[in-house]
């Protein structure tokens, strides 16, 4: 049996990682939240095996970690948790980024070392990539505090000889999305019969459906010993990407289009690009696994999602 003390698990792509836990039995999940601030279904809240307040004093969350881990020979702490750049528009929304994602994120993850973890998996986004270059107005706050975090959490695990992986995540959609991003974006202007104004289109998008993410991610906690790379090698942090199906947008939103029935509510080119618009991602690591998302897998993951979903 394995233990994964993970944070994150009630959010959008936490949940999705809870709902495949049937398909993984090896697996134990102890969630660290906030109990005033993570909301777990009761169905979802019973596929964990603890949940715990990090709102404690440092020694008593450790201990009671510990106290978990007796019965478990491999522990693996999976950081899913951050505060996003939709914080990024207020100075109390920056401060927050830069609380969670590195402050509380540091301590964490110190925490769990000294409770007996023997592998970190931290997941983060491909807006830790995003381009500086086209506005010298741009700042990416959420891009600074996960580069932060990584330095600060290479400097724990050299010191702790932990192994730790970092992986990114491109753009993804599914059900209890609540971002607001392109799929959901199309799909509420079919919903209210209205136009969407959207900037001309050409840019490519990195999309997998959330549970294909999840699936990975559940995996690499399985193999994090394999993923890790240990100390007496050049680095000690190993980095990797989930990617998904490359697909311009005009051609994303034709097939939405096609999948409802419906004709295209997107006006493109009724706004302009943004000055730190993607435009076509980057992939600066190796893949975490070799699967891919072809087209028809795509459009097979779409039409599910829309046909739970509905259109009113």
């Amino acid at each position: 049996m394995k233990l994964c003390i993970a944070t994150g698990l009630s959010g959008f792509l936490g949940s999705h990682i809870l709902r495949l836990a049937h398909d993984y039995p090896e697996l134990s999940f102890v969630s660290l939240d906030r109990a005033d601030k993570s909301v777990f279904t009761p169905s979802l809240e019973l596929l964990l095996l603890d949940r715990i307040n990090i709102d404690q004093d440092d020694h008593i969350l450790c201990n009671k970690l510990k106290s978990l881990a007796v019965n478990f020979s491999d522990i693996t702490f999976l950081h899913l948790a951050s505060v996003s750049r939709q914080n990024e528009s207020t100075p109390d929304g920056i401060r927050s980024i830069y609380n969670y994602n590195v402050a509380e994120s540091l301590r964490l993850s110190a925490i769990c070392i000294d409770s007996g973890v023997s592998h970190i998996l931290s997941i983060g986004s491909s807006w830790q990539f995003a381009s500086h270059e086209e506005s010298k107005r741009f700042v990416n706050h959420y891009a600074i505090s996960k580069h932060c975090f990584e330095l600060g959490l290479e400097r724990l695990v050299l010191d702790a000889m932990v192994g730790c992986s970092l992986i990114y995540l491109y753009d993804n959609f599914g059900a209890m999305d609540t971002r607001n991003k392109i799929v959901d974006l199309v799909l509420a202007a079919l919903d209210q019969s209205r136009r969407l104004d959207m900037s001309p289109g050409k840019q490519i998008l990195d999309i997998s459906p959330v549970q294909y993410q999840a699936r990975l991610i559940l995996e690499s906690v399985l193999k994090s010993e394999n993923l890790s790379v240990r100390l007496g090698e050049p680095n000690h942090i190993s980095r990797f990407l989930i990617c998904g199906h490359r697909i311009i947008l005009e051609q994303l939103v034709a097939l939405i289009s096609r999948i409802c029935q419906l004709p295209s509510p997107v006006n493109f080119g009724g706004r302009p690009y943004r000055p730190n618009e993607i435009m076509d991602p980057i992939y600066p690591f190796p893949r975490l696994f070799s699967s891919t998302v072809t087209l028809p897998d795509l459009a097979l993951s779409l039409e599910s999602y829309i046909s739970k979903r509905g259109i009113n």
